[in-house]
């Protein structure tokens, strides 16, 4: 079975700006092709092409007719007109898509695939939700005609967008044929079906039966993959982009336990869907899905910026190649029996020339770290840079708390075989007021720690962009000898009393926590 996995979404060649190609002239096979060469020679042994720019086919399709029928007459706004992000992509696709030099941009991602000797599967967004809050007069033109002539097919997700009701025969005849398309038209090695774009299939109040409906609809695809593969003379493997772990799977109405027992799966790809983060239940998932592989997926950004009343536009935090390659090693130490990568290249510029990021430094993705991706050996002589961010189970909390904080740090290295001759702590606070720092004492496997100066980065930034400010941080030293395999509590304890009373009347969150082991040596 495969052990890295890539996703290659076909609007990166439209957005991005890249060695190959820059914004002053339309697309052309040389930016489809290097996006898939510059990680040839890599531990990427999977493509996972997504066909489509948000719900737009980047293909000719004979069930989302848009090239053939609505694109021809569409037409872009005049130069004065408030031009939205989607009228720009849009425009720039359209472009080629209807240009005489047009060719087939999943051929030619295919095509260059296999000159790496990858496989190439086709990743397809089970109800993508990009720009589905435009319902009026300027609704955006990416939308398929499903979406577009059927808002009874429609349901709210509560966050103001409004995407495809799987209860309705309609919508999963829909994805059907559009995946059967797919699955002829190109010759895959299999298909992934994510869920994760956007996790929201049915109404709340039928969940529960929809998790049959959905296991329905996979054991179709299934069925379909089977009969192509007897055609074709080779296994076509299917795999799943769902929540990280096993509840929230079910809470949406993925059954995948089911899936597993039934073998309908081959593969499992658990996702944090944006940020990267190592809170993926590994260790949930093994012990209830022993059939399929199970892939822990990574991602190029931590989060997004506070904005301290500053435009912005999608600025977030850069996920650097020392914190991939921690993230990889403790996945695959937990027993993931492999990764995947989502938005990878997306540190690059892929915002069209906004004015408001020109302050921002983009840069190129770390692709020197996938030669040693799945090297454990290597990844265990690395320097270290564990990573706990908020929006899942960990973070934000407030702080300080009427009890203490205590959070469970999974640390992969094994020390000893390794030393680490120094260990730094960096809290990230997001203060409304004022916060005394010695009103908190902190402990690391009951020692207690010493606060030490710092004032920015614990290791060398991908960008600047959206870097926490200094009075934000706090750093402190942790003995080297405290440190051990597996979990590792960390307690932190507010001081509620005498001069530091006052500082739980502040309004202070907990937003980050972060673990730099430097400067090894052999033993």
């Amino acid at each position: 079975m495969y052990k890295c996995l890539y996703n290659y979404e076909f609007a990166m060649p439209f957005l991005t700006r890249t060695p190959y190609q820059d914004y002053t002239e339309n697309v052309k096979q040389a930016q489809i092709e290097g996006l898939v060469n510059e990680v040839g020679g890599t531990q990427v042994d999977a493509i996972m092409c997504c066909p489509t720019a948000w719900r737009l086919p980047l293909y000719y399709s004979e069930v989302n007719r848009i090239w053939q029928e609505q694109a021809p007459l569409h037409k872009d706004p005049l130069p004065e007109d408030d031009w939205k992000f989607f009228d720009k992509v849009f425009s720039r696709i359209k472009r080629y898509m209807l240009g005489e030099n047009y060719a087939d941009p999943v051929q030619i991602g295919l095509e260059a695939t296999r000159k790496n000797g990858m496989a190439f599967f086709i990743s397809y967004r089970m109800n993508d939700f990009h720009y589905t809050y435009y319902t009026g007069k300027h609704k955006c033109p990416t939308m398929d005609p499903l979406w577009q002539d059927h808002p009874e097919y429609r349901i709210g997700d509560g966050a103001g967008h409004f995407v495809m009701n799987y209860m309705i025969p309609e919508v999963r005849a829909w994805y059907f044929n559009i995946l059967r398309e797919l699955a002829e038209k190109y010759d895959i090695d299999g298909m992934e079906l994510d869920f994760m774009r956007h996790n929201y299939f049915f109404r709340p109040e039928e969940v529960e039966k929809g998790r049959g409906v959905m296991t329905g609809f996979v054991r179709e695809i299934r069925s379909l993959l089977n009969a192509l593969a007897a055609k074709r003379g080779k296994p076509l493997r299917l795999c799943v982009r769902v929540p990280r772990n096993l509840k929230l799977c079910d809470v949406v109405g993925l059954d995948v336990v089911a899936w597993d027992q039934e073998g309908l799966i081959d593969m499992l790809n658990a996702s944090t869907h944006f940020r990267n983060s190592p809170e993926i239940d590994i260790e949930g998932f093994k012990s209830k899905i022993p059939r399929a592989s199970l892939y822990a997926e990574m991602h190029f950004a931590l989060g997004g910026a506070k904005l301290r009343h500053r435009l912005n536009s999608n600025v977030n935090r850069r996920t650097t190649g020392r914190m991939y390659e921690t993230t990889a090693f403790g996945f695959l130490d937990r027993g993931a029996d492999g990764l995947s990568l989502f938005n990878f290249p997306y540190t690059r510029d892929h915002q069209l020339n906004d004015p408001r990021r020109r302050m921002i430094q983009d840069a190129e993705p770390p692709f020197g770290i996938l030669r040693h991706i799945l090297d454990r050996d290597y990844l265990e002589q690395r320097e270290k840079h564990y990573t706990i961010v908020p929006g899942f189970d960990l973070l934000p909390r407030n702080i300080p708390a009427p009890a203490p904080l205590e959070f469970d740090i999974y640390i992969a290295d094994r020390f000893e075989k390794w030393i680490f001759e120094e260990a730094v702590l960096r809290l990230e606070l997001e203060i409304e007021k004022y916060f005394i720092a010695e009103a908190l004492d902190l402990y690391w496997n009951d020692v207690q720690l010493e606060r030490i100066p710092g004032s920015g980065e614990l290791f060398r930034p991908l960008s600047q962009e959206a870097l926490p400010m200094p009075e934000e941080l706090l750093f402190y030293n942790v003995p080297p000898d405290c440190l051990k395999h597996g979990n590792n509590k960390l307690k932190i304890v507010g001081k509620t009393t005498d001069e530091f009373f006052y500082v739980t009347l502040c309004h202070t969150l907990l937003t980050g926590i972060e673990l730099a082991l430097y400067k090894h040596k052999r033993d």
